[in-house]
Parts: C-alpha cells; structure tokens; sequence
C-alpha cells in the first residue's frame, strides 16, 4: 500500500526538523568553544581537551611508527630523529633513510614543529621551546622489563622517549585526566623529581640521570602522561610542564 502524501510530507518534515535542530546545536557548541578562549587570556576547558587530544595523538603516532620499524627489523638503537627543524639528533653510526622516523623510507611521520596553541607562550625564551624533545638518558618506572629504579642501577634500560615540555598547565592536567590513577594536588599535575634536559638520542642510551619518578610515584607504569618541574629544580627553566610518551619501553 502506498504511503498517503499527508504522511509522506510529516516524515520529510520531521526529518527536516531533526536536521535543523542538529545544526542549531552545533553552531551554539561551535560558538560556546569559540568565545570561551577570548577576553580572559586562559585557556578554555574545551581546547584544553581538544589539544590534549591532539598531542597524544602524535605522541600515538610515533610510538606506532617505531614499533613498526622495529618490527621490520630495524634495532631501536638505529632509530633516528634526524630533521632538518631538529639540531642535536646526527645519529652514529649514520642512519639510512629506512632508520629514520621522520623520512618516508623510514617511520614515515611528517615532523611538524608544535603548533602556538600547544604552547605557554610566556616560555618562549626558554631553550627548547617549540621542539620535541627525544633523550638518551630517562626511563619511566614499571614500563618496561627491567625499569625498576631504572635510572640509578647502572643498567642499560632507558627507554625511548618523546616530550614536549612547555606545555600549559590545563593542557597537562587533560593529559592525565585520560588516565586512571593520575593524583592532582591543589589543581597542579605531580611534581617531577629532576629535571630531563640532558643529552638528545643518537644511538645510544645510557646515563642513569634522569627517570620520570615523581610524587608519590603516580607516573610509573603510565606510556604517557604529564608533570610539573620547578624553578629551583630546574635552573632558569622555571615552572613549567612536560608532556612525555614512551616510543619504546626497554
């Protein structure tokens, strides 16, 4: 039996309305999002999420890439983050293309120097700023096989690490708002126990310095996650936060 045209134009009209509600409601999120970031000089809740998101993504990113390249048959010590926006990262013995994270050959990830928006502008003076960060030298406890106090038993254990330091403070709190069992005390991330500037991956690890064990240890076992480092801890860097993402756990 056909449909009457009486009930054929109530479905076309309650779908028409269906549609017209739906795009109501994304032009009011669209300029809830849009006017929260103006005026105040702080960083809404809803971009602190959304750029959150995005950096563990690229954090994600990575990691998967040198899994993949590992997987080939590439040893993690050859990995390479050799860039031509990137100083400090000349690899020994030279690295092929196939060895390199950021050449198609290789990982096959377009290096993009972190957007303004991921960044507390007020440390752009800082050495560092608007890079990525991959040290020789630091390890996240319980991540890997034999990480227990991995950064003081002489072992050669420290994992491969991607950071992004600088981050805003409600950026880094989204951060660990993903995961469980990630403490805040007084509205501050956990307060990193030293400082991770030393010496950028080119083939070897090594130097029992630095592990990302904070207070109360909260971090340890978590790939990825955020801290808070000081003034006093850290020289002319300042207060300031850290995203980190283990590419490889050892």
């Amino acid at each position: 039996m056909l449909a009457s045209p009486k009930k054929k134009h109530a479905t076309a009209g309650n779908a028409l309305f269906l549609i017209l509600i739906a795009v109501a409601l994304f032009a009011a999120l669209t300029y809830a999002v849009t006017q929260s970031g103006r005026g105040s000089g702080t960083i809404s809740s809803e971009q602190a999420v959304l750029t959150a998101a995005q950096i563990t993504q690229v954090g994600a990113q990575m990691k998967h890439a040198v899994s993949r390249m590992v997987i080939l048959g590439t040893p993690v010590t050859d990995v390479s983050f050799e860039h031509a926006l990137l100083t400090g990262y000349d690899h020994t013995p030279v690295a092929t293309t196939q060895e390199q994270l950021f050449h198609p050959d290789g990982g096959g990830i377009t290096y993009s120097a972190p957007p303004a928006a991921w960044l507390d502008s007020s440390q752009s003076g800082e050495t560092g700023y608007g890079q990525w960060h991959f040290p020789m030298d630091t390890c996240v406890e319980d991540v890997g096989a034999d990480d227990t106090d991995c950064w003081i038993d002489g072992l050669d254990n420290e994992d491969m690490i991607a950071m992004l330091h600088y981050i805003p403070k409600d950026v880094c709190l989204a951060i660990n708002r993903q995961l469980e069992g990630i403490p805040e005390t007084g509205g501050e991330p956990p307060l990193d126990s030293g400082c991770s500037w030393d010496a950028k991956f080119q083939g070897v690890f090594g130097g029992d310095h630095y592990g990302i064990s904070v207070a109360l240890n909260s971090l340890d076992g978590h790939m990825f996650g955020c801290y808070r480092s000081l003034t006093t801890e850290c020289g002319s860097k300042g207060n300031y936060y850290t995203y980190y993402h283990v590419l490889y756990p050892r």
